[in-house]
């Protein structure tokens, strides 16, 4: 009998991420996380408020899930 081997697979993606506000960017699909009266939401855009805040600062993380507020601490 052969033996079969279960090789494990972590999917990485890759997002900008602005720490000072909570922000999260997805360049592969061009979208946007942010925090919102204790609430995650998303979207292509942010809101008016908050497109400011990523004109700099930000910096480049990879999580293994297409939520990045799943892995938010």
């Amino acid at each position: 009998m052969a033996e079969s081997t279960v090789v494990a697979s972590t999917t990485t993606h890759e997002y900008v991420y602005y720490g000072d506000h909570e922000i999260y960017f997805r360049p592969e699909t061009k979208t946007y996380y942010w925090r919102e009266n204790d609430r995650w939401q998303s979207g292509a855009e942010l809101p008016v408020a908050s497109r400011s805040y990523i004109t700099s600062g930000g910096m480049t993380v990879e999580l293994a899930t297409e939520q990045p507020y799943e892995q938010h601490a």
